[in-house]
């Protein structure tokens, strides 16, 4: 089932890609690291809906929706950040960058709501048991599991699973700023990533910070960072992105071929990567 979205007057009836990515820190909340894009796609003889970024000033804000296969979800009082359009001899694209900006000294409660019925779950495998996890059901196949450890610098652990109704990540940090918000000191509660290897209390005391991604359609070739990275910089550079653009070779391609072919019906991934501060390294051997 094809997805539909709209943003005020901008509307797309078979959405080929967009993108969620969050990064939250402990008792700071996202900081403005709250970040999502729209990616619409044409043929090449089809122009280009012509975006209002606003007058000068403040920028345009509005309700962004995602609908379809299993999924409502809405982003209220979302700004609309940026516009990027090109076109190659086979195609017109268009990139629609949002942001729920950081204000100062302002309590930021997120007011998105992703509610996803999807039933798509993954068999087991050879694999069996192994590698799988749950936030508020247990247990869920996971797509993919990584881990960085050291003595030295922070742990780095990376869930990778099928966006459906149970156990998002993304809805899970969203729910704990909102409640951290409604704190009378601002403290980020608690929660259990039940993991079959080991599980993972997450605390304000232990988190350095977690960066969560949806990716649909296209935005799934958008590359992830290395585990190393995220020992090396904050949270700011993982949450806002930069989207590959045409390589020389696809341009040529588009010349050779330019029959359009709209995007498929595609898989949602949801990837987590929480960084916890130094001095705990795991094995994640099988039990």
């Amino acid at each position: 089932m094809a997805l539909t979205a709209q943003f005020d007057d901008v509307k797309c009836n078979d959405v080929p890609e967009y993108l969620i990515s969050i990064v939250k820190t402990p008792n700071q909340g996202f900081q403005g690291n709250f970040f999502a894009y729209l990616g619409l796609r044409y043929d090449a003889a089809t122009r280009l809906t012509p975006v209002n970024l606003g007058t000068p000033g403040p920028e345009r804000t509005g309700r962004l929706t995602i609908n379809g296969d299993g999924r409502a979800y809405s982003l209220p009082g979302i700004t609309l950040v940026s516009d990027e359009s090109g076109a190659t001899r086979r195609e017109r694209v268009q990139l629609l960058e949002f942001q729920y900006p950081h204000k100062p000294d302002v309590a930021h409660t997120i007011p998105a709501v992703l509610a996803n019925e999807g039933t798509t779950e993954l068999q087991r495998t050879a694999l069996g048991d192994d590698y799988s996890f749950g936030l508020d059901s247990f247990p869920e196949q996971l797509l993919g599991f990584e881990a960085r450890r050291s003595k030295t610098d922070a742990l780095v652990v990376r869930f990778s699973a099928l966006r459906n109704g149970r156990n998002s990540f993304l809805e899970k940090l969203i729910a704990i700023n909102n409640a951290q918000q409604a704190h009378a000191q601002g403290f980020m509660p608690e929660f259990e990533i039940r993991f079959s290897q080991r599980n993972f209390r997450v605390t304000r005391d232990n988190l350095v910070y977690a960066h969560v991604r949806e990716a649909y359609g296209r935005c799934l070739h958008w590359p992830l960072p290395p585990l190393s990275q995220y020992i090396q910089a904050g949270g700011k550079p993982a949450a806002r992105l930069s989207p590959p653009s045409h390589s020389p070779d696809e341009l040529i391609a588009h010349e050779l071929n330019r029959a359009f072919e709209p995007s498929p019906p595609s898989y949602t991934v949801e990837t987590a990567t929480f960084v916890f501060l130094p001095g705990t390294f795991p094995d994640f051997a099988p039990r």
